[in-house]
C-alpha cells in the first residue's frame, strides 16, 4: 500500500520511485523470516513549519506537541524498506553539523528495545544520536508516507483558528 503511492509521484521522480519500489520488493521478499521491529511510530511537525529556534536535538521535537502528528506503521513492506534505507546510510563527515528536525521516526523491536531516526525537513540525519549524511531516497520515502495521510480538511480548519 505505502510502496504503491511512491509509484504515483510526479513524473520527474519516477526513475527514483521504481528503484525504491524494486528495492523495497527485493528486502521485504529476502527478510520476512529475520524481522525483528514490530511497528514504526513516527512524530513529525507540518511539512513547511516555520518556528523560532531550529529543533536541533532530536527529542526537541516533543516541544511542538500542539503542532506535532504521528502515526504508527506495521506493514511488513514498509518496515523492510526502511530497515534497508537505515542500513546504507553513511556517517556524517560534518564536524559539528546543525539540523532543524522534523520527523521523528521510533522503531520498536518485539523485544522492546528501540531505535531513533531523525531527520530533518530538507536536511539533517541522526540515527541512534549519531549524525549520518544526507539520503534523498531515505527522505523522499518517509516524507511521502507522512504528508500524503493528511486530511486536506484538517488544513482547513487550522487555517480558521489561526484567522480568529
Amino acid at each position: 500500500m505505502y510502496l504503491t503511492r511512491i509509484l504515483k509521484s510526479k513524473e520527474e521522480n519516477g526513475a527514483l520511485s521504481i528503484k525504491i519500489l524494486i528495492l523495497c520488493g527485493l528486502i521485504s521478499l529476502c527478510s520476512c523470516i529475520n524481522r525483528k521491529v514490530d511497528h514504526v511510530r513516527i512524530f513529525y511537525l507540518p511539512e513547511g513549519l516555520n518556528v523560532m529556534l531550529p529543533i536541533d536535538s532530536c527529542d526537541k521535537i516533543y516541544y511542538h506537541m500542539d503542532m506535532l502528528k504521528d502515526t504508527i506503521i506495521s506493514d511488513n513492506s514498509f518496515i523492510d524498506c526502511l530497515e534497508s534505507l537505515i542500513s546504507n546510510l553513511e556517517p556524517s563527515t560534518l564536524n559539528n553539523p546543525s539540523y532543524d528536525f522534523r520527523i521523528r521516526c521510533v522503531l520498536k523491536s518485539k523485544d522492546g528495545s528501540k531505535r531513533v531516526l531523525c531527520l530533518g525537513e530538507y536536511f539533517g540525519t541522526a540515527y541512534n544520536g549519531r549524525f549520518y549524511e544526507d539520503n534523498s531516497t531515505l527522505r523522499k520515502f518517509l516524507k511521502e508516507t507522512i504528508y500524503k495521510e493528511i486530511d486536506i480538511s484538517d488544513v482547513g480548519s487550522g487555517l480558521q483558528e489561526m484567522q480568529h
